[in-house]
């Protein structure tokens, strides 16, 4: 059972496309559940791969994340 959020023991390296991007938290919040805080990268519209690495083992580009800006 988990009762407090706990950061990994590794550090997390969050990519969106090419760009590194930094991982605020990233942890065990519940049973299973290992969510990445980040901050996304100043990227033109579009869809793009994310990947995760965690102590040299990579995710695959199974993720992919849109960026559209608001029209202002």
């Amino acid at each position: 059972m988990v009762t407090a959020a706990a950061p990994t023991a590794n550090a997390v390296k969050i990519q969106i496309d090419t760009t590194q991007v930094p991982a605020a938290f990233a942890g065990l919040t519940g049973a299973g559940l290992y969510p990445f805080n980040i901050t996304v990268a100043d990227l033109p519209d579009g869809d793009y791969p994310v990947t995760a690495e965690v102590a040299g083992v990579r995710t695959e580009k199974m993720l992919r994340l849109r960026i559209q800006r608001q029209p202002v």
